[in-house]
């Protein structure tokens, strides 16, 4: 198995999309408004404080600290020919997901392959980073691949990579406004859904930004406060009891 050829890229993809974000929402800043700090915080950016951003992250809001890090790993086989696609009947080329609690989702690319991710969401001690390489996880995933397409058995796997998600023990995201200026905007803790929630909180931001008011700015998730996660050094036993929870039946599903 290979290690991802194309991380680089999608990485910089993910660099520039976050840079055009941030000048989105640069551009809805009031022109007297100098005194504003916007932070970007996605993916494995530091989200708690641990790390040295610059001086201001030395001393985070209580509420980044109640984001916990999950991690998730997908695998990439090579393309498919059209008999294979054929022989499994995807015909449309949807994107899919099992009904599992700890669920796969897959969906096919633009050059033919199948990418699956899921599985599992590993939570490393002390919300250590993903390295993007957990072999097991990834094994799983191959398996589970070939388990719902056996027609497939054989099928080489070409990368895989993994990366490390915001969480928060009530699955509900924040965005708003903190510090004692307020000045200080930010949005974190997409569970896992960062793609369409980190548009939608790029929106709240700037209008928060720019004083308005509207259905957006109204939502729950603004100035959310989320619950306490427990001492860090005890979340893996936590993390670990309640993945047992989760698959204690093989066939557990959502429903």
């Amino acid at each position: 198995m290979n290690t991802p050829k194309r991380q680089g890229n999608r990485m910089n993809s993910i660099t520039v999309k976050a840079a055009c974000l941030f000048v989105l929402l640069a551009s809805a800043i009031p022109a007297h408004a100098a005194e504003y700090l916007l932070f970007y915080l996605g993916g494995q950016s530091n989200m708690d404080g641990t790390g040295a951003l610059d001086e201001f992250d030395n001393t985070p809001d209580e509420r980044i600290l109640r984001v916990t890090r999950s991690n998730t790993l997908e695998v990439a086989t090579e393309p498919l020919n059209e008999a294979q696609w054929e022989s499994i009947g995807w015909r449309h080329r949807q994107g899919i997901s099992d009904m599992r609690v700890l669920f796969d989702y897959q969906r096919p690319t633009a050059d033919g392959r199948i990418v699956i991710g899921g599985s599992d969401y590993p939570y490393y001690a002390n919300d250590a980073l993903s390295s993007g390489n957990n072999k097991p996880v990834i094994e799983l995933l191959t398996g589970s691949l070939f388990t719902t397409f056996p027609q497939l058995e054989g099928l080489r796997i070409d990368h895989a990579w993994g990366g490390t998600m915001g969480f928060t023990l009530d699955f509900e995201p924040s965005v708003g406004v903190m510090g004692e200026h307020k000045n200080l905007f930010y949005g974190v803790a997409y569970n896992g859904e960062g793609v369409g929630l980190g548009q939608t909180a790029g929106r709240i931001i700037s209008e928060l930004i720019a004083g308005e008011s509207s259905e957006l700015t109204k939502l729950p998730v603004v100035n959310h406060k989320n619950p306490y996660l427990g001492p860090r050094s005890l979340r893996v036993v936590f993390a670990r009891l309640y993945r047992w929870y989760l698959t204690r039946s093989p066939t557990r599903t959502v429903g």
